[in-house]
């Protein structure tokens, strides 16, 4: 397993590192997973109509209608904005931005919605278009998280290379095995997985030599940072 304790850019010592998935969508989910001690608050970032939104569904269009794989919903009152988020982060946790979509501006916009809270509110960014962590790359204390959620990102990542500016990547738990996990320590130090939402998969992943897992359930993570507690 690759259990070594190691300081990157932005990124906790400790692992394996707990990253509380989708906490940050919601104020009051915010709340518990800071209160949790969770390393990372991840959040799923859109630029809509002009507004950096912090949500999930995707929508379509102008329509006023947002869309999950379970769900279909009239769009309701605003949502969440990534300027309200930074301004409600309290921590200890750093936020996990995760870029949704393929708009070139994205990055440009996060920086202007962090704004004058830069440095103060940590946070790190993932993607799973690979291009928009580049303008990320020279800052201080961002971490940068690849995200791969099918075979072909696998072979997309390979065929790339390393990155420098790569902190870690982000592999869907369908696609590890240890030969899969050994390749991606190549490319980048971290290798975190998602989904991990119970105790038996999260000792199966940690078989893999998994630097982290990204959970929606906080009696996982909390799990996680108990065992983490202990063996230190």
């Amino acid at each position: 397993m690759n259990h070594q304790t190691r300081q990157l850019k932005g990124v906790p010592a400790a692992r394996p590192l707990a990253i509380a998935h989708r906490a940050a969508n919601d104020l009051h989910r915010l709340r518990a997973a800071e209160s949790l001690g969770a390393d990372y608050l991840e959040c799923d970032v859109w630029l809509y109509q002009d507004r950096m939104e912090v949500r999930h569904e995707k929508t379509i269009g102008r329509l006023p209608i947002r869309w999950d794989r379970w769900s279909l919903e009239w769009r309701g009152p605003p949502r969440l904005v990534l300027e309200q988020l930074v301004a409600a982060w309290r921590g200890p946790g750093a936020l996990l931005l995760d870029l949704k979509g393929r708009d070139e501006r994205l990055p440009g916009r996060v920086l202007q919605a962090v704004g004058d809270a830069a440095g103060e509110v940590p946070f790190g960014v993932t993607a799973r278009t690979w291009r928009l962590l580049e303008p990320f790359a020279e800052m201080p204390g961002v971490a940068t998280f690849p995200s791969a959620g099918g075979a072909r990102n696998i072979d997309a990542l390979l065929r790339l290379g390393r990155r420098d500016h790569w902190t870690g990547i982000a592999i869907h738990r369908k696609l590890l095995s240890a030969a899969v996990v050994e390749q991606l320590h190549e490319l980048a130090p971290l290798v975190t997985t998602w989904p991990v939402n119970d105790i038996e998969t999260y000792e199966s992943v940690m078989g893999y030599g998994v630097d982290g897992v990204t959970s929606d359930s906080l009696d996982v993570l909390a799990h996680v940072l108990s065992e983490r507690a202990e063996a230190t």
